[in-house]
């Protein structure tokens, strides 16, 4: 399961935004009925099924909440800045995943 984040996830319903709706309809293919991972950034995991695959605007309904569990390592990295902003930033989210 892939893992999206929403910053304001509201229970039962809730609405992923526009950029995050097109990736996982469009990019993605999800459809309706297919379970979903949310995150709000804070802390909790929430556990959503697919309601209406809209790639404007999906709604999901959240099925379950849990506070997700803290990772028992740091992870330390030293880089050399590149000359394009575009390769840090992908550099750093293929450490984050």
């Amino acid at each position: 399961m892939q893992l999206f984040f929403q910053d304001s996830i509201t229970s039962p319903t809730t609405f992923l935004n526009e950029e995050e709706s097109k990736h996982l309809v469009r990019v993605l293919r999800k459809k309706q009925g297919d379970q979903i991972l949310l995150t709000d950034g804070k802390g909790m995991l929430y556990t959503c099924v697919l309601d209406k695959a809209d790639p404007k605007k999906a709604s999901l309904t959240v099925l379950s909440s849990k506070e997700a569990e803290k990772d028992p390592f740091y992870i330390h990295l030293a880089i050399a800045p590149t000359k394009s902003p575009d390769r840090m930033e992908w550099m750093v989210e293929m450490v984050i995943k």
